[in-house]
């Protein structure tokens, strides 16, 4: 019996250490609790929401790398009229390295975490601006979640343009998640 428990035992730590640097344990990822991946968005996180529109969605994230400094959020979209220039829909850069998430409804400046700071999106605000594709269209919306080395000296609110810029060579990781919206 004590032979058998000690053989349990020791096949149960050998699986744990398997189990450390599985290849197919997914790596840093985003996720949202309003949709899946590749799934509608709901209406409440677009330009449609009732009785308030544009409420930012919930975010969270997993297994950033362990050198990161801050992590920069991108949320933008390709499709339709915007395949050559992004429609930039919500920026969000210096969040705090400790943060795993981003709550619902803080799509505002004054709402943002301690550090974290806004840039602008493509109606040239300092919030979120929620999926509005024209009628009888989908678009998709991709959720870009960077993990950078460093957190970003910068005095202004800058477009996704001038922080991509302002990013390079300093990102780590990428995390992205897409959403999609008919109307």
């Amino acid at each position: 019996m004590r032979h058998a428990a000690l053989l349990a035992a020791l096949a149960f730590a050998l699986s744990l250490q398997a189990g450390c640097g599985d290849e197919d344990e997914p790596g840093f990822t985003i996720a949202s609790a309003a949709f899946g991946s590749n799934q509608p968005i709901p209406a409440r996180h677009t330009c449609d929401g009732d009785p308030v529109p544009d409420i930012s969605p919930p975010l969270a994230w997993a297994r950033p790398p362990a050198a990161t400094q801050s992590f920069t959020l991108i949320v933008d979209s390709r499709s339709g009229e915007f395949v050559n220039e992004p429609q930039v829909l919500w920026v969000v850069f210096n969040i705090p390295p400790g943060l795993t998430e981003l709550s619902e409804n803080i799509g505002h400046r004054s709402d943002l975490p301690d550090g974290a700071k806004p840039g602008r999106n493509h109606e040239q605000k300092p919030e979120y601006k929620g999926p509005c594709p024209p009628t009888g269209e989908e678009y998709s919306y991709r959720h870009w979640l960077y993990a950078l080395d460093t957190t970003l000296d910068i005095g202004y609110e800058p477009t996704a343009f001038q922080l991509r810029e302002a990013m390079e060579g300093r990102v780590i990781d990428t995390a992205k998640l897409i959403g999609r919206y008919a109307r």
